[in-house]
């Protein structure tokens, strides 16, 4: 149950048990009525739907609303201030950024295969191992065996909506080992290295667009124009 209570004529959020807590001294129904919660300045209210909004640049404040048919909590779309705005769009760039890059990239072999290559920090950082590795001993294959996911088809088994047994396939990513040739390793390698650039020049471009006073870019929207 919804209950609100009336304070020096502002309805704010109230509950049953705070309603007894408050009266200890009150013997309450089971049920407490219209009536009963009359009698405490306190009514029941519904929910509106929340509106669609921009989470970013405004929030949603909760708002009491008397109506023919009772009260109701209905919602208040407020933009923040410029600089809050501001500040919490470079925010949101910087965490999509972040997703981004640790996300991973797609490889299409020459098999026409599909893999994603993990751009994660730790893998970042094994890339880096096995590139120095490289460079201190040219003949080493550390790169050759490489674990990977890749995109493959699989068959599960289910039942329709008149509970028959029926089979479908699906795409999935699972974990496999790749034997890697070194021109492949170098051209996983390059194809991460421009997915990392790419992901910090959009960050720069999509900051660099909010400080000249535009709110409405995204880290997405400039990482599609590179």
């Amino acid at each position: 149950m919804n209950i609100l209570k009336i304070t020096d004529g502002v309805p704010r959020k109230y509950s049953e048990a705070r309603l007894k807590r408050d009266n200890p001294d009150t013997l309450f129904p089971n049920l407490l009525t219209a009536n009963v919660l009359a009698d405490f300045d306190c009514y029941t209210y519904t929910l509106d739907p929340k509106p669609s909004y921009n989470a970013t640049l405004q929030n949603l404040n909760p708002v009491f609303e008397q109506r023919a048919d009772g009260w109701v909590q209905t919602w208040e779309v407020v933009d923040f201030s410029a600089e809050a705005a501001k500040s919490r769009i470079q925010s949101q760039i910087t965490a999509d950024r972040w997703k981004k890059e640790q996300g991973g990239v797609e490889w299409l072999d020459s098999n026409f295969d599909l893999w994603r290559i993990a751009t994660d920090s730790n893998s970042q950082q094994k890339m880096t191992s096995v590139l120095t590795m490289l460079i201190a001993n040219p003949t080493s294959v550390g790169y050759s065996n490489w674990k990977m996911d890749k995109k493959v088809q699989i068959t599960r088994t289910g039942v329709d909506e008149n509970d028959n047994e029926i089979q479908f396939t699906e795409e999935v990513w699972q974990k496999a080992f790749r034997q890697n040739s070194l021109n492949e390793w170098n051209e996983m390698v390059a194809l991460v290295s421009t997915h990392i650039k790419n992901c910090f020049d959009a960050e720069s471009n999509a900051l660099a667009k909010v400080e000249a006073g535009d709110l409405t870019v995204t880290f997405q929207s400039e990482f599609e124009l590179l």
